[in-house]
């Protein structure tokens, strides 16, 4: 669930980072994950950066130079060419940068270096898309404490299956069927109380309450619907909403039953939902895969370097490093010290006194 891939393709290495992280508990940005975003742009704005919401960017600008080498001098939004003097650095993931075949973000001859080190030698694609997600939003009429709800995450295990969480995980890959993402047949939901865990939420919006359902999903699933554009879809598809929601719901109130009466608001998010609002390619919740092959291939890691083959281009998030805010976090420093040369020696004193608190609280 927290890395998106079951046991026996999990590296060792990554399943020891998530334990030790969980020592002493989880933790919980104050005012909501918005308040992340917020903090960021604050940060950005006072170095006289600028942060645009509601402008997706359709295109990364190559030229060539001199020595006939791609070179990154710009992005493209709503139309209009920004031109930029230094670099470019794209937080999209390496499927939205460099694409599925030749449709990403960048031009397909600019990018073909880049996404051949991610094939074998027949063509096939070494690293795949990590698994997509349904998200089921709750809202209540009453605080946490009316309801008791409580701030630690819940993991409902498929009754079928048990902990056998790679025999579960077969399962759904073979289960062709719609209802394959229901409570009864999925592996597993995560449920989370989300304003149980945020002291300032009841300041904000006293007397209600959230939550949230998470289960895992092939995107398949949903490719009736791929080419349809978002609120437009037909009926077919509302109906597997709304039947998906009630499994989840059944799923909340077997845990929280004193819920039962004070749902006022639902929404289900689907894989095409990850792909519209999030940029994805085939709804995948922690762009690609972070199985053992991707960290035994050195073409693979060379592919995810934070410095691309495109001059000037540089890549970063949870592809260019690992899943998790920490790592997206370290991620950034470490591709513009990259980007930077000088910053990483200027900067990694700093950094390298911070990593004990980050990592370990």
């Amino acid at each position: 669930g927290d890395h998106g891939v079951p046991p026996s393709r999990s590296p060792f290495f990554l399943t020891a980072l998530l334990d030790r992280h969980y020592k002493g508990g989880g933790y919980f940005p104050r005012g909501g994950s918005s308040s992340i975003a917020r903090t960021l742009t604050a940060a950005i704005e006072r170095r006289g950066g600028h942060v645009f919401a509601l402008a997706p960017v359709e295109k990364i600008l190559t030229k060539k130079n001199i020595f006939n080498q791609y070179v990154a001098n710009g992005v493209r939004i709503h139309g209009q060419d920004i031109l930029v003097n230094k670099f470019v650095v794209s937080g999209a993931g390496f499927l939205t940068t460099f694409g599925i075949g030749d449709h990403g973000l960048v031009d397909a001859n600019a990018g073909a270096a880049q996404r051949t080190l991610m094939r074998k030698s027949k063509g096939a694609t070494i690293v795949n898309p990590c698994i997509s997600d349904l998200s089921l939003f709750i809202g209540l009429d009453r605080c946490d404490n009316d309801l008791k709800l409580p701030a630690q995450n819940i993991w409902h295990i498929s009754k079928e299956y048990g902990w056998n969480h790679d025999r579960a995980w077969q399962a759904m890959m073979t289960d062709s069927s719609p209802t394959a993402s229901t409570a009864e047949h999925t592996p597993f939901l995560f449920i989370s109380n989300e304003s149980a865990k945020d002291p300032d939420f009841s300041l904000k919006y006293p007397g209600k309450s959230t939550s949230e359902v998470i289960a895992i999903c092939r995107f398949d699933l949903f490719n009736d619907w791929a080419t349809s554009t978002h609120e437009t879809r037909d009926k077919d598809y509302l109906a597997l909403k709304e039947r998906l929601t009630e499994s989840y719901l059944d799923a909340f109130y077997f845990h929280f039953p004193q819920t039962r009466g004070h749902v006022c608001f639902t929404s289900l998010g689907t894989p095409l939902t990850m792909n519209k609002f999030l940029g994805r390619c085939q709804g995948e919740v922690y762009a690609l895969d972070h199985d053992i092959s991707r960290f035994n291939s050195w073409c693979v890691q060379r592919a995810l370097h934070p410095q691309t083959c495109v001059k000037n281009l540089y890549m970063t998030g949870e592809d260019a490093f690992l899943v998790s805010v920490t790592a997206s976090m370290l991620s950034g420093f470490i591709t513009a010290a990259r980007a930077t040369w000088g910053g990483w020696f200027d900067a990694l004193p700093f950094v390298l006194r911070g990593l004990p608190d980050v990592m370990f609280g």
